[in-house]
């Protein structure tokens, strides 16, 4: 159960689901848009029945806004004291213990202001005195300023807070860099396999080009060598042939000259007979 102010300054209560959780933090889905850096208040399920909720602050880090109509707000919430406050049976062992600086446990069924049961620290010669000179002195660029505690308890504290960020902090600056290392390692072995496969395409449709200038030379060179065959053939046919077509044909049209020729003399014999007797 979330309860807190929206960005128009409405209080809101709604019930939701955590998509993402860690000691420092989690992210969930919410109707209502919320600003970065406002304070919201978790009431988070006892793992055991019949336990009260354990009840948290969070502060918020991140938003996203939904693309689509049917999708919900994405909120990433930092807490307010660090810790298992989900009841993980088995946490990380990074879960509870933030540092070799500061031994401090800190008890999540506890409130993070008023814990009476935080122990003592163990070394005293480093976290007592952070605020004042004993703090070794280092470069411009890595040095980091504590706020002087009231007393050894908050200074553990404040310690392990403190520590806690440093180290989400520079995860999440190593996490952005392997996932640009890696997008780019990504995008350059696409481009080279891209570069790759256009020079097998191109190699590729060359080969085609040559085979298919191939094909067309060698089917032309086919036709006209049978055809000049078929020519051949078919003149030789007709030579070997036309003799024995037209021999019986010039026979028949000599016997038919001839008699007609011998009806046309017999008929000119009788006649010129005939003019003779008259």
């Amino acid at each position: 159960m979330v309860t807190g102010v929206d960005a128009l300054g409405r209080p809101f209560v709604e019930r939701t689901s955590s998509l993402i959780i860690n000691c420092h933090g989690c992210r969930y889905q919410s109707k209502h848009y919320v600003l970065k850096n406002m304070w919201v208040t978790m009431e988070i399920p006892h793992p055991e029945t019949g336990q009260p909720p354990r009840t948290v602050r969070g502060r918020v880090a991140w938003i996203q806004r939904p693309r689509t109509v049917r999708q919900l707000f994405q909120v990433a919430l930092e807490l307010e004291v660090s810790g298992n406050v989900w009841g993980i049976a088995f946490p990380p062992e990074d879960w509870s213990a933030f540092s070799d600086m500061a031994q401090v446990v800190i008890k999540l069924d506890a409130a993070p202001d008023t814990s009476p049961s935080l122990p003592e620290v163990t070394e005293p010669d480093t976290t007592q005195h952070l605020g004042e000179a004993e703090i070794p002195l280092a470069g411009p660029d890595n040095l980091r300023v504590f706020p002087s505690p009231a007393s050894a308890t908050d200074a553990s504290l404040q310690l392990a807070r403190q520590v806690a960020r440093l180290v989400a902090d520079a995860k999440q600056q190593i996490q952005a860099a392997t996932r640009e290392a890696a997008s780019q390692a990504v995008s350059a072995e696409r481009r080279l396999s891209f570069e790759q496969w256009e020079q097998k395409f191109a190699a590729g449709r060359a080969e085609i080009e040559n085979e298919t200038v191939r094909a067309v030379e060698k089917f032309q060179l086919e036709t006209d060598q049978r055809s000049r065959t078929a020519h051949a053939a078919a003149a030789e046919a007709l030579r070997t042939e036309l003799p024995r077509w037209l021999g019986p044909q010039l026979e028949q049209l000599t016997r038919e000259l001839t008699t007609s020729l011998a009806r046309e003399a017999q008929s000119s014999a009788m006649n010129m007979r005939s003019n003779w007797k008259a």
